[in-house]
């Protein structure tokens, strides 16, 4: 690879401002131009209009210009440096030059050198005279190729292509020829594309059209959109000519296709919560995670098993499922194992951030169930006032503190998982902090003890996805029983401390499933 692959006579970099910023979460990128962010302290991720970039440990990003608007840059937490915007323009016909992506990547060099030729380069932009104007792009296209050169340097051939294939997998939605990613490569056309199917058994463009037809298929299966519009966001100019593309790759039209899924019943689920949520909707997965942790494992009589902590990919392939669905981050970067997924069959993340009714409501118009879940929400509210209503006449307005019991340890549980219950469907008074408490906090006796609960609710702590067993519970306990701080609560003296052991995880997963059944349990316990 030589930068004169890419440094060509009919392309030109022309510098257009330089901006400070000091403990920003958001920038804005104007519309056609590339901005290269050089941060000057501790480092947060940063997520654009089109893509997420996880920074690690670099101080020196590329954003993309986007073509048809403005891109708007917002980081996960407050940042400071300097942020360079500028134009790549290519002659498209002799003396005419259009905006165009730009042909590499960046990566680091020695952050002292890039700040001090970024204050130079901004030092002779400020100089409004043409002679100023000049130095600062003549500035600027050194600090280029500084960067391009320390990619020469550290790059071989494979990591570019490799990098080519992530360039793809995030903006599959642009037009992407082979000169393009060639340009960017900065590579001749020729040698990239014979690089590429040596690397992915495939040439570019046939794995260009392979992540469109994967990012298709999750729209049609979770938008309303129209075939036209999903054609034209995944990067189809031409509706027909994406439908004949999909028939030939799929065996049916999308809207065929969609249907099929809707009536399908080979669904894996990798996650407990998935399964959970499948259950409430009265649908028996095809495969599913299976493990003695979350008891309703009982329900899947004709379930296949994909593993017990994981699924196991050979599994997963024989199986031939025709949507696998699964518990995530949708932000974070995929793994190479969460790529393999979505080769097996569409594959649809499931949120953690998001509120367990959108995943049931999300899953159950994925699958046709609509209908179902509203019967089940239904029902649920109409349970939740009853019992509501029944613990309040026994406890009034006393608190009431969840705690999980682990292998060597404790903690509490706040408002989600269990405490959506708990605290939020059953409204029950939570003592004070526990509402600060999103997930779990482990704790010591003490710290339980300065809650001054008034009433317990003891059930298991899954810490690494490890569940204690009875025996180590039943130990842990008679440790509690023996510590003077615990026999000094008031829930204790008082007998109002209520074991639910047995379901081990089946309450403290996140589902419809585990709510419903605790609501139940709730309801056996005020008896």
């Amino acid at each position: 690879m030589t930068i004169e692959n890419c440094d060509r006579l009919d392309w030109l970099y022309h510098l257009k401002e330089i901006t400070t910023f000091e403990n920003k979460t958001a920038l804005t990128l104007k519309q056609n131009h590339h901005g290269i962010l050089l941060c000057t302290n501790s480092q947060a991720d940063l997520s654009t209009s089109t893509t997420h970039h996880q920074t690690g440990n670099k101080q020196i990003v590329l954003v993309d210009a986007l073509f048809e608007k403005a891109n708007q840059i917002e980081f996960t937490r407050s940042t400071s440096g300097y942020f360079v915007q500028f134009l790549v323009l290519k002659e498209e016909e002799s003396g005419i030059y259009q905006p165009a992506p730009f042909p590499l990547s960046i990566v680091d060099v020695d952050s002292w050198l890039a700040v001090e030729k970024v204050k130079e380069m901004k030092r002779r932009l400020m100089d409004s005279s043409y002679q100023g104007l000049l130095q600062a792009n003549a500035l600027f296209q050194e600090w280029l190729l500084l960067l391009c050169d320390n990619q020469t340097k550290n790059q071989s051939v494979n990591e570019v292509i490799e990098s080519s294939k992530v360039y793809i997998d995030t903006h599959y939605q642009r037009e992407l020829t082979r000169e393009v990613l060639a340009q960017r490569a900065g590579l001749h056309v020729d040698y990239y594309s014979r690089k590429f199917k040596q690397l992915y058994k495939m040439s570019p463009i046939a794995y260009v059209n392979n992540v469109r037809m994967k990012q298709a298929k999750k729209l049609l299966l979770e938008s309303k959109a129209g075939v036209n519009m999903i054609a034209r966001k995944v990067g189809f100019n031409d509706e027909f000519y994406f439908s004949r593309k999909f028939k030939q790759q799929e065996g049916f039209s999308p809207t065929v296709y969609v249907n099929t899924i809707k009536r399908s019943t080979k669904i894996a689920s990798l996650n407990h919560l998935v399964t959970g949520h499948l259950l409430a909707l009265n649908l028996e997965p095809y495969a599913a995670i299976m493990n003695s942790s979350f008891p309703a494992v009982n329900r899947l009589s004709q379930t296949l098993s994909l593993g017990e902590d994981g699924p196991d990919l050979e599994k997963l392939l024989a199986t031939k499922p025709e949507l696998i669905l699964r518990s995530g981050s949708t932000t974070a970067p995929k793994s190479r194992k969460e790529d393999l997924y979505a080769q097996i069959a569409p594959t649809i993340t499931l949120d953690f951030e998001e509120n367990w009714r959108v995943h049931l409501e999300r899953i159950a118009a994925l699958i046709g169930r609509e209908r179902e879940s509203e019967r089940f929400l239904q029902r649920y509210m109409e349970k939740a006032t009853s019992v509501r209503q029944r613990i309040k006449e026994r406890i009034g307005s006393g608190t009431v503190l969840v705690v999980g019991v682990g292998e060597d340890n404790q903690c509490v549980y706040g408002t989600r998982n269990i405490g959506t219950v708990i605290y939020g469907d059953l409204q029950l008074q939570a003592p004070a902090g526990i509402k600060q408490i999103a997930h779990y906090q482990e704790v010591s006796l003490a710290d339980i003890a300065a809650y001054e609960p008034d009433y317990i609710l003891l059930t298991v702590y899954r810490k690494n996805n490890r569940i204690p067993n009875s025996e180590t519970i039943r130990k842990q306990i008679a440790t509690f029983k023996q510590d003077r701080m615990w026999q000094s609560l008031e829930a204790v003296q008082r007998q109002r401390v209520y074991p639910i052991f047995a379901e081990k995880h089946l309450y403290t997963s996140y589902n419809a499933l585990s709510h419903d059944l605790m609501l139940t349990k709730m309801a056996q316990l005020i008896q």
